[in-house]
Protein backbone atom coordinates (compact mmCIF):
# COMPACT_ATOMS: atom_id res chain seq x y z
CA UNK A 1 0.00 0.00 0.00
CA UNK A 2 2.80 2.63 0.47
CA UNK A 3 4.40 2.09 -2.43
CA UNK A 4 0.90 2.22 -4.41
CA UNK A 5 0.64 5.59 -2.07
CA UNK A 6 3.64 6.95 -2.82
CA UNK A 7 3.30 6.60 -6.67
CA UNK A 8 -0.26 8.67 -6.32
CA UNK A 9 1.12 11.27 -4.24
CA UNK A 10 4.04 11.84 -6.80
CA UNK A 11 1.86 15.22 -8.42
CA UNK A 12 1.89 16.64 -4.82
CA UNK A 13 5.60 16.25 -4.49
CA UNK A 14 6.11 17.50 -8.14
CA UNK A 15 4.00 20.17 -7.77
CA UNK A 16 5.95 21.03 -4.39
CA UNK A 17 9.38 21.10 -6.24
CA UNK A 18 8.01 23.34 -9.43
CA UNK A 19 7.02 26.23 -7.32
CA UNK A 20 3.32 25.51 -7.78
CA UNK A 21 1.97 27.25 -4.54
CA UNK A 22 -1.18 25.72 -4.24
CA UNK A 23 -2.59 22.22 -4.81
CA UNK A 24 -6.38 22.27 -6.51
CA UNK A 25 -9.19 19.38 -6.19
CA UNK A 26 -8.88 19.27 -10.40
CA UNK A 27 -4.72 18.46 -9.69
CA UNK A 28 -6.03 15.79 -7.37
CA UNK A 29 -8.71 14.32 -9.15
CA UNK A 30 -6.72 13.59 -12.16
CA UNK A 31 -4.68 11.21 -10.15
CA UNK A 32 -4.76 7.83 -11.87
CA UNK A 33 -6.23 4.92 -10.45
CA UNK A 34 -6.14 5.53 -6.27
CA UNK A 35 -7.93 3.46 -3.79
CA UNK A 36 -10.39 5.45 -1.90
CA UNK A 37 -7.89 5.39 0.77
CA UNK A 38 -5.29 7.19 -0.88
CA UNK A 39 -8.18 9.58 -2.13
CA UNK A 40 -9.39 10.25 1.29
CA UNK A 41 -5.58 11.14 2.05
CA UNK A 42 -5.43 13.46 -1.07
CA UNK A 43 -8.20 15.55 -0.02
CA UNK A 44 -6.85 16.34 3.69
CA UNK A 45 -4.04 17.67 2.31
CA UNK A 46 -5.84 19.46 -0.85
CA UNK A 47 -8.25 21.10 2.63
CA UNK A 48 -5.18 22.77 3.66
CA UNK A 49 -3.52 23.82 0.31
CA UNK A 50 -6.84 24.86 -1.34
CA UNK A 51 -7.98 28.58 -1.51
CA UNK A 52 -5.24 29.73 1.23
CA UNK A 53 -1.83 30.82 1.98
CA UNK A 54 -0.77 27.36 2.99
CA UNK A 55 1.62 24.78 0.57
CA UNK A 56 3.01 21.93 0.28
CA UNK A 57 6.52 21.78 0.89
CA UNK A 58 9.47 19.78 1.55
CA UNK A 59 13.02 18.50 2.91
CA UNK A 60 15.60 20.07 0.72
CA UNK A 61 18.57 17.99 2.10
CA UNK A 62 19.16 14.14 3.77
CA UNK A 63 17.45 10.94 2.98
CA UNK A 64 13.67 11.45 2.49
CA UNK A 65 12.97 14.54 0.29
CA UNK A 66 9.56 14.13 -0.32
CA UNK A 67 6.15 16.66 1.09
CA UNK A 68 4.96 13.30 2.31
CA UNK A 69 6.12 10.67 4.03
CA UNK A 70 4.99 7.71 5.16
CA UNK A 71 7.31 6.10 8.78
CA UNK A 72 6.26 3.83 11.55
CA UNK A 73 6.74 6.01 14.23
CA UNK A 74 4.98 3.30 16.61
CA UNK A 75 6.23 0.56 15.65
CA UNK A 76 2.96 -1.39 15.34
CA UNK A 77 3.56 -1.72 11.57
CA UNK A 78 0.83 0.76 10.38
CA UNK A 79 3.04 3.60 8.56
CA UNK A 80 1.94 7.18 9.76
CA UNK A 81 2.09 10.18 6.43
CA UNK A 82 3.87 13.04 7.86
CA UNK A 83 3.03 16.19 5.66
CA UNK A 84 4.63 19.57 5.73
CA UNK A 85 3.30 22.82 4.76
CA UNK A 86 4.58 26.53 4.44
CA UNK A 87 3.20 29.47 4.79
CA UNK A 88 5.70 31.91 3.16
CA UNK A 89 4.21 34.86 3.68
CA UNK A 90 3.98 34.72 8.05
CA UNK A 91 7.37 32.61 7.94
CA UNK A 92 5.53 29.72 9.36
CA UNK A 93 6.03 25.49 8.58
CA UNK A 94 3.61 22.87 9.41
CA UNK A 95 3.59 19.36 10.24
CA UNK A 96 0.46 17.58 9.87
CA UNK A 97 0.51 13.83 10.95
CA UNK A 98 -2.01 11.82 9.79
CA UNK A 99 -3.10 7.44 10.66
CA UNK A 100 -5.26 5.14 9.34
CA UNK A 101 -8.53 4.73 11.37
CA UNK A 102 -9.86 0.96 10.02
CA UNK A 103 -12.22 1.21 7.37
CA UNK A 104 -12.49 5.47 7.65
CA UNK A 105 -8.91 5.52 6.04
CA UNK A 106 -6.93 8.25 6.97
CA UNK A 107 -7.57 11.32 9.39
CA UNK A 108 -5.74 13.76 11.14
CA UNK A 109 -3.73 12.70 14.32
CA UNK A 110 -2.10 16.34 15.01
CA UNK A 111 -1.04 19.15 12.94
CA UNK A 112 1.81 21.61 15.19
CA UNK A 113 3.10 24.97 13.17
CA UNK A 114 6.57 26.27 13.73
CA UNK A 115 8.73 29.00 12.70
CA UNK A 116 11.30 29.26 9.92
CA UNK A 117 11.63 29.85 6.38
CA UNK A 118 11.49 26.07 5.08
CA UNK A 119 12.78 22.52 5.95
CA UNK A 120 15.96 21.70 5.80
CA UNK A 121 15.95 18.13 6.84
CA UNK A 122 13.61 15.92 8.72
CA UNK A 123 14.62 12.96 10.60
CA UNK A 124 13.03 10.36 12.49
CA UNK A 125 14.59 8.22 15.30
CA UNK A 126 13.91 6.73 19.35
CA UNK A 127 15.81 9.39 20.85
CA UNK A 128 14.36 8.20 24.40
CA UNK A 129 14.23 4.40 24.11
CA UNK A 130 10.54 3.90 24.56
CA UNK A 131 10.15 2.24 21.10
CA UNK A 132 8.41 5.21 19.43
CA UNK A 133 10.61 7.44 16.95
CA UNK A 134 10.75 11.37 17.66
CA UNK A 135 10.49 13.78 14.63
CA UNK A 136 13.85 15.62 14.55
CA UNK A 137 13.30 19.36 12.82
CA UNK A 138 15.75 21.30 11.22
CA UNK A 139 14.08 24.48 9.99
CA UNK A 140 15.85 27.32 7.84
CA UNK A 141 15.60 30.82 9.11
CA UNK A 142 16.10 34.29 6.91
CA UNK A 143 19.66 32.80 6.33
CA UNK A 144 19.72 29.76 4.53
CA UNK A 145 22.67 28.85 6.71
CA UNK A 146 21.07 29.47 10.24
CA UNK A 147 18.97 26.31 11.11
CA UNK A 148 16.98 25.73 14.33
CA UNK A 149 17.05 22.33 15.64
CA UNK A 150 13.65 20.82 17.61
CA UNK A 151 12.54 17.85 18.29
CA UNK A 152 9.06 16.39 18.26
CA UNK A 153 7.49 13.62 20.48
CA UNK A 154 4.50 13.20 18.54
CA UNK A 155 0.88 11.75 19.98
CA UNK A 156 -2.47 12.05 19.37
CA UNK A 157 -3.27 15.53 19.08
CA UNK A 158 -0.55 16.62 20.05
CA UNK A 159 3.27 17.04 19.44
CA UNK A 160 5.32 17.96 22.68
CA UNK A 161 8.34 19.77 21.31
CA UNK A 162 12.22 20.35 22.21
CA UNK A 163 14.03 23.77 21.16
CA UNK A 164 17.68 22.85 20.93
CA UNK A 165 18.25 26.53 19.80
CA UNK A 166 20.49 27.88 16.84
CA UNK A 167 23.44 26.08 15.06
CA UNK A 168 25.22 25.80 11.35
CA UNK A 169 25.42 22.30 11.03
CA UNK A 170 23.86 19.32 12.71
CA UNK A 171 23.62 15.43 12.73
CA UNK A 172 22.61 12.58 14.58
CA UNK A 173 24.79 9.51 15.57
CA UNK A 174 25.65 7.60 18.53
CA UNK A 175 28.55 9.56 19.70
CA UNK A 176 28.78 7.97 23.01
CA UNK A 177 28.33 4.31 21.74
CA UNK A 178 24.69 3.22 24.08
CA UNK A 179 22.77 2.49 21.06
CA UNK A 180 20.79 5.23 20.64
CA UNK A 181 21.31 8.42 18.71
CA UNK A 182 22.64 11.59 19.90
CA UNK A 183 22.42 14.55 18.38
CA UNK A 184 25.39 16.85 17.79
CA UNK A 185 25.13 20.47 16.77
CA UNK A 186 27.87 23.08 15.48
CA UNK A 187 27.26 26.56 16.84
CA UNK A 188 28.17 30.34 15.81
CA UNK A 189 29.26 32.44 18.21
CA UNK A 190 28.69 33.11 21.90
CA UNK A 191 25.50 31.76 22.84
CA UNK A 192 25.07 30.21 19.01
CA UNK A 193 25.04 33.59 17.35
CA UNK A 194 22.97 33.95 14.94
CA UNK A 195 24.67 35.94 12.15
CA UNK A 196 28.49 36.00 13.33
CA UNK A 197 31.36 34.21 10.93
CA UNK A 198 33.93 33.41 12.96
CA UNK A 199 37.22 31.99 11.50
CA UNK A 200 39.17 32.04 14.39
CA UNK A 201 40.35 30.11 17.80
CA UNK A 202 38.87 32.25 20.91
CA UNK A 203 35.60 33.03 18.70
CA UNK A 204 33.36 30.79 20.86
CA UNK A 205 32.19 28.60 18.35
CA UNK A 206 31.66 25.36 20.15
CA UNK A 207 30.02 21.75 19.13
CA UNK A 208 27.25 20.49 21.52
CA UNK A 209 26.28 17.25 22.33
CA UNK A 210 22.27 16.38 23.46
CA UNK A 211 21.08 12.31 24.31
CA UNK A 212 17.99 11.77 25.77
CA UNK A 213 17.22 10.38 29.32
CA UNK A 214 14.05 9.75 30.80
CA UNK A 215 12.28 11.80 28.10
CA UNK A 216 14.24 15.05 28.69
CA UNK A 217 16.92 16.42 26.39
CA UNK A 218 19.90 16.67 28.34
CA UNK A 219 23.29 18.24 27.10
CA UNK A 220 26.54 15.90 27.67
CA UNK A 221 28.71 18.35 26.46
CA UNK A 222 30.32 20.92 24.52
CA UNK A 223 33.70 21.33 22.73
CA UNK A 224 35.24 24.38 21.39
CA UNK A 225 35.63 24.13 17.51
CA UNK A 226 36.10 26.64 14.13
CA UNK A 227 33.08 26.83 12.54
CA UNK A 228 34.38 28.65 9.67
CA UNK A 229 32.39 30.42 6.63
CA UNK A 230 28.67 30.92 6.77
CA UNK A 231 27.47 27.35 4.82
CA UNK A 232 30.37 25.16 4.71
CA UNK A 233 30.39 22.99 7.49
CA UNK A 234 29.55 19.85 7.28
CA UNK A 235 29.61 16.54 9.12
CA UNK A 236 30.59 12.82 8.97
CA UNK A 237 30.04 10.62 11.49
CA UNK A 238 32.13 7.33 11.86
CA UNK A 239 34.55 5.32 13.57
CA UNK A 240 38.14 6.68 13.93
CA UNK A 241 39.16 3.15 15.07
CA UNK A 242 37.61 0.04 16.28
CA UNK A 243 36.84 1.47 19.50
CA UNK A 244 36.54 5.10 19.13
CA UNK A 245 33.65 6.79 18.17
CA UNK A 246 33.91 10.09 15.90
CA UNK A 247 32.47 13.04 14.37
CA UNK A 248 34.42 14.99 12.01
CA UNK A 249 33.05 18.61 11.26
CA UNK A 250 34.95 19.57 8.17
CA UNK A 251 34.78 23.94 7.66
CA UNK A 252 35.95 26.56 4.82
CA UNK A 253 38.01 29.62 6.49
CA UNK A 254 38.64 32.65 3.77
CA UNK A 255 40.86 35.44 4.70
CA UNK A 256 42.40 37.46 2.44
CA UNK A 257 40.89 36.12 -0.67
CA UNK A 258 42.30 32.24 0.40
CA UNK A 259 39.89 29.79 1.27
CA UNK A 260 41.55 26.68 2.96
CA UNK A 261 39.28 23.58 4.51
CA UNK A 262 40.35 22.41 8.14
CA UNK A 263 38.64 19.53 10.18
CA UNK A 264 37.56 19.42 13.65
CA UNK A 265 37.96 15.85 15.27
CA UNK A 266 35.15 15.06 17.88
CA UNK A 267 35.11 11.92 20.37
CA UNK A 268 33.25 11.03 23.19
CA UNK A 269 35.54 9.90 26.46
CA UNK A 270 33.05 11.14 29.53
CA UNK A 271 33.28 14.10 27.91
CA UNK A 272 33.08 15.66 24.40
CA UNK A 273 36.85 15.96 23.15
CA UNK A 274 38.12 18.12 19.86
CA UNK A 275 40.99 15.40 19.03
CA UNK A 276 42.14 18.51 16.78
CA UNK A 277 43.20 20.48 19.58
CA UNK A 278 44.66 17.80 21.44
CA UNK A 279 46.15 14.98 19.13
CA UNK A 280 47.12 17.58 16.15
CA UNK A 281 47.10 20.90 18.77
CA UNK A 282 44.43 22.89 16.35
CA UNK A 283 42.07 22.18 13.58
CA UNK A 284 44.32 24.99 11.37
CA UNK A 285 47.04 22.05 11.37
CA UNK A 286 44.49 20.22 9.16
CA UNK A 287 44.63 22.78 6.59
CA UNK A 288 44.10 21.87 2.75
CA UNK A 289 43.33 24.20 -0.10
CA UNK A 290 40.81 22.01 -1.57
CA UNK A 291 37.50 20.98 -0.36
CA UNK A 292 37.92 17.09 0.91
CA UNK A 293 35.77 15.93 3.37
CA UNK A 294 37.19 13.29 5.89
CA UNK A 295 36.01 9.65 4.86
CA UNK A 296 36.68 6.25 4.98
CA UNK A 297 39.23 6.14 1.79
CA UNK A 298 40.34 2.70 2.41
CA UNK A 299 36.82 1.03 3.52
CA UNK A 300 38.29 -0.37 6.56
CA UNK A 301 35.65 0.99 8.73
CA UNK A 302 37.04 3.64 9.85
CA UNK A 303 37.60 7.79 9.08
CA UNK A 304 40.55 9.04 7.80
CA UNK A 305 41.77 12.35 8.04
CA UNK A 306 43.47 14.12 4.48
CA UNK A 307 46.52 16.20 4.14
CA UNK A 308 47.45 17.76 0.83
CA UNK A 309 51.20 17.69 -0.25
CA UNK A 310 52.65 18.97 -3.79
CA UNK A 311 53.55 16.34 -5.92
CA UNK A 312 57.16 16.33 -7.42
CA UNK A 313 57.81 18.76 -10.41
CA UNK A 314 56.77 17.62 -14.04
CA UNK A 315 59.39 17.60 -16.57
CA UNK A 316 57.65 19.84 -17.98
CA UNK A 317 57.95 23.27 -15.59
CA UNK A 318 54.78 24.59 -17.15
CA UNK A 319 52.21 22.13 -16.34
CA UNK A 320 50.49 23.57 -13.50
CA UNK A 321 51.27 20.62 -10.06
CA UNK A 322 48.92 18.60 -8.73
CA UNK A 323 48.55 17.14 -4.89
CA UNK A 324 48.83 14.10 -3.32
CA UNK A 325 45.92 13.58 -0.61
CA UNK A 326 47.90 11.78 2.39
CA UNK A 327 45.13 9.93 4.51
CA UNK A 328 45.81 9.66 8.74
CA UNK A 329 44.28 7.39 11.02
CA UNK A 330 44.08 7.19 14.39
CA UNK A 331 46.10 4.13 15.89
CA UNK A 332 44.81 4.90 19.42
CA UNK A 333 43.28 8.27 21.25
CA UNK A 334 46.48 10.05 20.91
CA UNK A 335 48.70 9.33 18.17
CA UNK A 336 47.82 9.08 13.87
CA UNK A 337 49.40 7.04 11.53
CA UNK A 338 49.47 7.18 7.75
CA UNK A 339 46.87 5.18 5.91
CA UNK A 340 46.99 5.76 2.05
CA UNK A 341 47.78 7.72 -0.11
CA UNK A 342 45.36 9.18 -3.08
CA UNK A 343 45.24 11.24 -6.19
CA UNK A 344 41.58 13.76 -6.13
CA UNK A 345 40.87 14.54 -9.09
CA UNK A 346 39.40 18.23 -8.92
CA UNK A 347 35.95 18.54 -7.46
CA UNK A 348 36.53 15.53 -6.23
CA UNK A 349 34.33 12.66 -7.87
CA UNK A 350 36.63 10.20 -8.43
CA UNK A 351 40.17 9.44 -6.55
CA UNK A 352 43.20 6.98 -7.34
CA UNK A 353 44.66 4.52 -4.66
CA UNK A 354 48.22 5.04 -5.30
CA UNK A 355 50.85 2.08 -4.48
CA UNK A 356 53.01 2.46 -2.13
CA UNK A 357 55.97 3.10 -4.14
CA UNK A 358 54.54 5.98 -5.78
CA UNK A 359 54.64 8.18 -3.22
CA UNK A 360 56.91 11.41 -3.76
CA UNK A 361 57.96 10.09 -7.64
CA UNK A 362 54.91 10.18 -9.29
CA UNK A 363 53.44 12.73 -10.64
CA UNK A 364 49.87 13.60 -12.47
CA UNK A 365 49.88 15.88 -15.89
CA UNK A 366 46.37 16.88 -17.11
CA UNK A 367 45.69 16.72 -20.55
CA UNK A 368 42.59 15.89 -23.09
CA UNK A 369 41.11 17.44 -25.89
CA UNK A 370 37.14 17.89 -26.37
CA UNK A 371 34.64 15.76 -24.22
CA UNK A 372 37.90 13.48 -22.70
CA UNK A 373 40.20 14.62 -20.03
CA UNK A 374 43.27 13.05 -19.25
CA UNK A 375 44.98 12.35 -16.21
CA UNK A 376 48.45 11.04 -16.82
CA UNK A 377 50.51 9.33 -13.96
CA UNK A 378 54.17 10.20 -14.60
CA UNK A 379 57.24 9.63 -13.13
CA UNK A 380 60.74 10.72 -14.62
CA UNK A 381 64.06 9.58 -14.91
CA UNK A 382 67.10 10.41 -16.20
CA UNK A 383 64.93 13.50 -17.48
CA UNK A 384 62.64 11.36 -19.52
CA UNK A 385 58.70 10.62 -18.40
CA UNK A 386 57.41 7.43 -17.91
CA UNK A 387 53.90 7.55 -17.91
CA UNK A 388 52.45 4.15 -15.32
CA UNK A 389 48.70 5.07 -15.90
CA UNK A 390 46.55 7.13 -17.87
CA UNK A 391 42.96 7.62 -16.85
CA UNK A 392 40.35 8.46 -19.27
CA UNK A 393 36.81 10.78 -17.97
CA UNK A 394 34.71 10.41 -21.05
CA UNK A 395 31.76 13.51 -20.95
CA UNK A 396 28.08 12.45 -22.00
CA UNK A 397 27.09 12.25 -25.49
CA UNK A 398 30.98 11.50 -26.63
CA UNK A 399 32.31 8.17 -28.31
CA UNK A 400 36.40 8.58 -28.64
CA UNK A 401 38.77 6.73 -30.20
CA UNK A 402 40.69 5.76 -27.05
CA UNK A 403 43.85 3.69 -27.33
CA UNK A 404 43.05 0.05 -28.26
CA UNK A 405 44.51 -1.58 -25.15
CA UNK A 406 41.86 0.86 -23.11
CA UNK A 407 39.58 -0.90 -20.60
CA UNK A 408 36.09 0.23 -19.09
CA UNK A 409 36.47 1.27 -14.74
CA UNK A 410 33.50 3.04 -14.32
CA UNK A 411 30.10 5.37 -15.16
CA UNK A 412 29.44 7.70 -12.52
CA UNK A 413 28.43 11.26 -12.35
CA UNK A 414 27.14 11.70 -15.84
CA UNK A 415 30.84 10.90 -17.25
CA UNK A 416 32.33 7.59 -18.26
CA UNK A 417 35.77 6.33 -17.04
CA UNK A 418 38.47 4.19 -18.94
CA UNK A 419 42.22 3.07 -17.78
CA UNK A 420 45.49 2.32 -20.33
CA UNK A 421 48.26 0.63 -18.03
CA UNK A 422 51.59 1.88 -18.96
CA UNK A 423 54.41 -0.14 -20.34
CA UNK A 424 58.17 0.49 -19.76
CA UNK A 425 59.86 3.08 -21.90
CA UNK A 426 62.20 1.45 -24.19
CA UNK A 427 65.07 3.42 -23.63
CA UNK A 428 65.25 4.27 -20.07
CA UNK A 429 62.50 2.17 -18.10
CA UNK A 430 61.87 2.73 -14.43
CA UNK A 431 62.35 -0.11 -11.56
CA UNK A 432 60.15 -3.36 -12.81
CA UNK A 433 57.58 -2.62 -9.27
CA UNK A 434 56.83 0.55 -10.60
CA UNK A 435 54.93 -0.60 -13.40
CA UNK A 436 51.39 -1.70 -12.75
CA UNK A 437 50.18 -5.43 -14.56
CA UNK A 438 46.57 -6.08 -13.58
CA UNK A 439 43.48 -4.49 -14.80
CA UNK A 440 42.11 -5.56 -11.58
CA UNK A 441 45.02 -3.88 -9.58
CA UNK A 442 43.36 -1.08 -11.37
CA UNK A 443 39.76 -0.87 -10.71
CA UNK A 444 40.80 -2.26 -7.11
CA UNK A 445 42.07 1.11 -6.82
CA UNK A 446 39.96 3.42 -9.11
CA UNK A 447 36.54 5.20 -6.46
CA UNK A 448 34.10 7.06 -7.57
CA UNK A 449 32.18 9.65 -5.13
CA UNK A 450 29.10 11.19 -5.91
CA UNK A 451 27.20 14.38 -4.69
CA UNK A 452 26.10 12.94 -1.09
CA UNK A 453 30.02 11.87 -0.87
CA UNK A 454 29.11 8.46 -1.21
CA UNK A 455 32.27 6.33 -2.80
CA UNK A 456 31.87 3.33 -4.86
CA UNK A 457 34.74 1.07 -6.55
CA UNK A 458 34.74 0.13 -9.69
CA UNK A 459 35.97 -2.90 -8.67
CA UNK A 460 33.63 -4.74 -5.74
CA UNK A 461 35.46 -7.92 -4.28
CA UNK A 462 33.21 -9.69 -2.04
CA UNK A 463 34.12 -13.24 -0.91
CA UNK A 464 34.74 -15.38 -4.05
CA UNK A 465 32.71 -13.56 -6.60
CA UNK A 466 34.21 -10.47 -8.46
CA UNK A 467 31.50 -8.20 -10.07
CA UNK A 468 32.37 -4.76 -12.05
CA UNK A 469 29.70 -2.24 -11.97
Amino acid sequence: MPKRLMLALLCVICLCFSGCAVLNSTDLLMLPQISPEQAGLLRLVNEVTANSVWSVTAPVKGDELSSMQFVDIYGDGVEEAVCFFKNPEEMLLRVTVYSTTGPQGYSELCSFETNGYGIDSAKYADLDGDGALELILFVRYESSYIYGAEVYKVSSHSARKVSLGYCAAYTLSDLTLDGRPDVILARRGENGGEAATASAEGSGDRADLFSWKDGVATKLGSAEIIVGDSGTAEITCGMLNPTMSGCVIDVAVTKNDETRWMSNILTWDNGLINLSYSVVSSPLNTSRDIKLLCRDVNFDGNIELPLCISMPSSADSSAPKENYTVWYGFKDGESLVQRSVTYCAAGGNWYYVMPENWYQRVYVKLGGTDGVATYMFTADKNGRPNTLLTIYRVGAGYSPTLPENSFFLAEAGGYTYFALIGVPDELDPLESEMYLLLQSEIMESFVTVDAFGNADKALDVSSDVISVD
